[in-house]
């Protein structure tokens, strides 16, 4: 059952679409910078293990608001099982909660549909800085060596 915007932690972020308010250069545009996005996703994939998980998630497709479950994580991106997928290009919003020895931490990741799929969908992460993205590399990197120590 989809959220509704109140019940969402998404509805206090900038509009999906919008620039980020932090300063420097955006990468380029054009058919180059995306062929070479193509390209740099694709390695990404093969370079950044998917590790298996389970996390609940609140995401956003423009103004809709939904709920999912994360099944697997990377460095660079999640799958998401969702009831209804969005096609391959969409732009989507995910908030999660990981755990952490600290506490929780709540993290709002935006990202793009890159593989779809009935029930689910593979999101590419914006490769911007910052601080959500941080902890999820973070924590991928801590569960990714908790994985090794149990084999």
């Amino acid at each position: 059952m989809p959220a509704t915007p109140a019940e969402s932690p998404l509805n206090n972020r900038r509009p999906l679409g919008a620039a980020p308010q932090l300063g420097g250069a955006s990468r380029g545009s054009g058919a180059a910078s995306s062929a070479e996005s193509d390209c740099s996703i694709r390695a990404d994939r093969r370079i950044s293990p998917r590790l298996p998980l389970s996390l609940s998630a609140h995401c956003q497709v423009g103004a809709e608001y939904t709920r999912g479950q994360v099944v697997d994580v990377s460095r660079s991106g999640l799958g998401l099982a969702i009831e209804h997928a969005w096609p391959e290009g969409t732009q989507v919003r995910v908030a999660l909660t990981l755990p952490h020895r600290e506490g929780p931490k709540f993290c709002t990741l935006d990202g793009k549909v890159v593989r779809a799929r009935p029930g689910g969908v593979g999101v590419h992460l914006d490769e911007r800085p910052s601080g959500d993205r941080d902890a999820l590399q973070g924590f991928v990197a801590l569960l990714g060596m908790q994985r090794q120590l149990q084999f």
